[in-house]
């Protein structure tokens, strides 16, 4: 939708910029439900990785909610909210 894409980008100058910033998908896991007959909430797990200027941040994770609705035959993200940044843990 118009005002989840509105949120997500930036204010402010949109010329060019001198220093490089760089933000890489690195994996994205989708766990969908269907929630009525025109509207579904995924829950969206993504692990990117920042760099600025060439230097390399600590990839990061974070989850989201994602509403997806049915507008006139076309899909469209409603909403979308960051649920939290988090670090995996795991125990054998």
């Amino acid at each position: 939708a118009e005002s989840v894409i509105s949120k997500l980008k930036a204010s402010g100058e949109m010329g060019s910029m001198e220093i490089e910033f760089k933000n890489e998908v690195k994996s994205l896991h989708v766990y969908l439900s269907a929630v009525e007959k025109d509207q579904a909430k995924a829950l969206v797990m993504m692990e990117t990785q920042y760099s600025v200027g060439g230097s390399a941040f600590p990839r990061k994770n974070q989850m989201y909610e994602v509403t997806i609705t049915l507008d006139e035959e076309k899909r469209q993200v409603d909403k979308l909210e960051l649920m939290g940044s988090f670090e995996p843990f795991e125990e054998n």
